[in-house]
């Protein structure tokens, strides 16, 4: 069939009228700061502003302070063992060095502690919180022993004191002393002293006996079995094997061991030779 193509209506049916699109233009300042930054020169962020930059062997800037003389982060280490143990090895802690105590630590025992053992962890002046070293946890986990004074030795954990001055240097200030008398064996009288009051269940205690005109101080280890109260003798407070043993059982203690561990550990001590027979 031939089509008419002298019929206008049927091809406008098909024609397409051509469109003009005109898009506008979005301006996004932050896309196209992104884009191409227009800052100033001047802006920049300039290193010499800072001084002389120190650089660590990998590389890294170290730009405002040199963290090789920071105490160990407990966050960098996996359990609280490492992390006492590098403690210790930067703090470098010895029998005879003075340190001072944390007055944060100090006061948050003070409130923690009731009765006449509160006193150990009350000071009046920063002079105060200053102390010698009697004895270094031998784990190397940077515990310690301190003196202070009226022949008490109070636990001080890593990471709770700073050293002030160390073995043969020159003493800062005014310290609290350690004071150790020299005693044998007698008596044993009632008045009794808890070293570790926070454990109700069993502690080391300092103790003493009567001989006419003086009296002679000792350690014991207690604990409670029912209503009855038991004792192993430690030794006298004058010896630095007993004082060990003091500082192992109140370790131990502390890392909560059992009257019947702590009964086992003395046992092993049995071939030394005491000071005084047991009581």
């Amino acid at each position: 069939m031939k089509h008419n193509s002298d019929v206008p209506g049927q091809l406008a049916l098909f024609a397409i009228t051509p469109t003009v699109e005109i898009r506008a233009t979005i301006h996004d300042p932050h896309w196209d700061e992104i884009l191409a930054p227009q800052q100033e020169d001047d802006n920049h962020w300039n290193p010499a502003d800072f001084g002389e930059v120190p650089h660590k062997l990998d590389g890294q800037l170290t730009i405002f302070s040199d963290d090789s003389q920071e105490p160990p982060d407990p966050d960098d280490y996996e359990n609280l063992e490492d992390y006492e143990q590098a403690w210790a090895g930067w703090v470098g802690v010895k029998v005879g060095d003075l340190v001072k105590l944390s007055n944060t630590w100090m006061n948050k025992c003070a409130a923690a502690t009731t009765g006449k053992f509160r006193k150990d962890y009350q000071y009046k002046s920063d002079n105060e919180l200053i102390s010698e070293v009697i004895w270094v946890d031998p784990r190397g986990r940077g515990h310690i022993y301190v003196g202070r004074g009226n022949n008490n030795a109070l636990f001080v954990p890593c990471g709770c004191y700073t050293v002030e001055t160390r073995v043969g240097a020159q003493v800062k200030g005014d310290t609290v002393p350690a004071i150790v008398e020299t005693r044998v064996g007698a008596q044993v009288s009632q008045v009794t002293q808890k070293v570790a009051p926070q454990h109700d269940t069993h502690w080391v205690e300092k103790y003493w006996v009567e001989r006419p005109g003086n009296k002679y101080w000792y350690f014991r280890y207690c604990w409670m079995q029912g209503r009855k109260k038991n004792r192993c003798y430690l030794g006298g407070v004058d010896s630095n094997l007993a004082r060990r043993k003091k500082a192992d059982v109140e370790i131990a203690i502390a890392d909560g061991k059992l009257p019947i561990e702590i009964k086992d550990l003395i046992r092993g001590w049995k071939n030394e030779s005491p000071t005084m027979p047991k009581m």
